[in-house]
């Protein structure tokens, strides 16, 4: 889950600097910012949706060493 976390963030850096790039020079407009903006909102809600998952990695990894921590004891 780590590794496909990091993966979409580093794949919605690459796309923001893309769409940052037509925005402006190739797509000029009220519609060019229009859609910047309703870009921007999914943006930082899938950027808020990584911190959640990354918590939910952190807490089930910790979980996960629990549970081996008793396995160990119990043989």
């Amino acid at each position: 889950m780590a590794t496909a976390q990091q993966n979409i963030r580093e794949d919605m850096a690459l796309l923001t600097i893309n769409v940052q790039q037509v925005i402006g020079s190739a797509w000029i407009g009220p519609s060019a910012e229009g859609f910047y903006q309703e870009y921007d909102q999914i943006r930082i809600q899938l950027m808020q949706n990584m911190d959640l998952l990354e918590q939910f990695t952190k807490t089930l990894q910790n979980e996960i060493g629990q549970w081996q921590d008793v396995a160990a004891r119990f043989g």
